[in-house]
């Protein structure tokens, strides 16, 4: 049954992977340091930093987090969005940040920044956060693995003499993903990254790069198939209205997180209805809790960015099945979460308590 659950898990991560469209093979890498947006309204700069398998954008037409940087942009805030290696641990992938940050920093004058990464970004920018604290006023994870997540603990345990796999896979990344990924290099692995977020991997790197004095640390996250904000791993240590405001809200699971959303969800693979462990199909809301935990989102880990409705244009935030495409929410099989409003709301909150 382990077995069974893990290829599901490794196939659902292949498949999110394969939905993002090819790079002409002379594309430009991606500069962040400019086209941030007009001066903020408040003292700190925001900057997105992607999960696994993430860019800044992809041949131009697909965005990793869609059309969040142009909303914060509009309502006055000084954006950046960053990128690094896609497939490697934290520790390579926040350096690679930091460079980022200096150069930033450098070009245009600025003192600290607020970070916002997703995924595994919350664990790049903990590293970032706790080895230049110089450079950080606060850090926001979204969906990031913070304790790890069962799903990577399988594979290591069944693939832990599997070296021969590895080097195979290894291969076909270094190979191929050139094609989509500006960051790939040689230190580039799919199993570097995935062996970073277990349970064991998250408790040593908790160690090792402690939360630094000074750092304001919160994290939020997002919980599919229509449970209810008010579960129990949900509860926030810190109320922030812009996450309270869709308590109410509850996410249909569509494919294909919904099935990692099953496999994640209790450790009986055939009962997928208790909602033990609530989670975004592919993090568990428990494993998300770092600093001051806001709460649950009802989103999935690719509709708390906008990423779905960046892969399908016209789509409703949380609308599915019969009612794509449509804004019909009374009729349809929907909940109401716009992600542009709650990213705006959340940075206006973030500003009036000082950051």
């Amino acid at each position: 049954m382990q077995r069974i659950r893990s290829l599901l898990l490794i196939g659902l991560v292949t498949a999110l992977a394969a939905c993002l469209p090819e790079e002409e093979e002379n594309a430009s890498p991606s500069v962040p340091i400019g086209d941030a947006g007009d001066p903020a309204s408040g003292p700190h700069p925001i900057v997105l930093a992607h999960g696994m398998f993430g860019q800044e954008s992809y041949l131009g037409i697909l965005d990793y987090w869609s059309t969040v940087p142009d909303v914060l942009r509009a309502a006055g805030h000084v954006v950046y969005v960053t990128e690094v290696d896609p497939l490697n641990s934290p520790v390579v992938r926040g350096e690679r940040l930091i460079e980022q940050l200096e150069a930033l920093a450098e070009a245009n004058g600025h003192a600290k920044f607020i970070i916002v990464g997703h995924s595994q970004g919350g664990l790049d920018i903990r590293y970032v956060a706790s080895t230049r604290p110089d450079l950080v006023e606060a850090v926001l994870s979204v969906a990031s693995p913070h304790y790890g997540t069962p799903a990577v603990d399988i594979a290591r345990a069944l693939l832990e003499d599997g070296a021969t796999i590895e080097a195979v896979v290894n291969f076909v990344v270094k190979t191929f993903f050139p094609l989509v990924w500006d960051e790939i290099g040689d230190t580039t692995s799919l199993y570097t990254s995935l062996l970073s977020m277990t349970a064991e991997a998250t408790e040593e790197f908790a160690e090792a790069f402690p939360d630094a004095p000074g750092v304001a640390y919160y994290s939020i996250t997002g919980v599919t198939d229509r449970v209810p904000m008010s579960h129990p791993h949900c509860a926030p240590d810190l109320v922030a209205p812009p996450v309270a405001r869709w308590a109410s809200e509850r996410d249909p699971a569509i494919l294909p997180l919904s099935i990692g959303e099953a496999l994640l969800d209790d450790d009986d693979l055939l009962d997928v209805v208790r909602n033990t462990y609530p989670n975004d199909g592919l993090v568990r809301a428990i494993d998300t809790r770092w600093g001051s935990f806001l709460g649950c989102l009802p989103a999935d880990h690719a509709e708390i960015i906008g990423l779905t409705s960046a892969i399908l244009p016209g789509y409703h935030p949380g609308c599915h099945g019969l009612c794509l495409g449509t804004n019909d929410t009374a009729l349809c099989d929907c909940n109401d979460f716009d992600y542009e409003l709650f990213w705006v709301e959340m940075l206006e909150w973030l500003r009036e308590r000082g950051h």
